[in-house]
């Protein structure tokens, strides 16, 4: 999963939590610190995450890869040699 979106992910989660706690019932103190020793978990997750500093997207490794195994067929229609398939 990108960063990104489990940073967003989590940040929903910790909302969750946060509502959560605000509506229980104060009188349950041992569910109460349950759900906040949740949310602490979850917000330290959030700033372990790392950030993409640069907008910029990865490379396509499987596009690249389709291209490359396309030349050979290509090199060899053009010379004239017939394609033989594999199957």
């Amino acid at each position: 999963m990108k960063a990104k979106k489990a940073r967003k992910r989590l940040r929903r989660v910790e909302d969750l939590l946060a509502t959560v706690i605000k509506k229980y019932s104060p009188k349950k103190r041992d569910v109460h610190e349950l759900l906040d020793t949740a949310k602490t978990a979850v917000a330290g997750v959030l700033t372990s995450l790392p950030r993409s500093a640069n907008g910029k997207k990865p490379p396509v490794r499987a596009a690249k890869a389709r291209q490359e195994s396309k030349r050979p067929a290509v090199k060899a229609a053009a010379a004239g040699q017939p394609l033989s398939k594999a199957g």
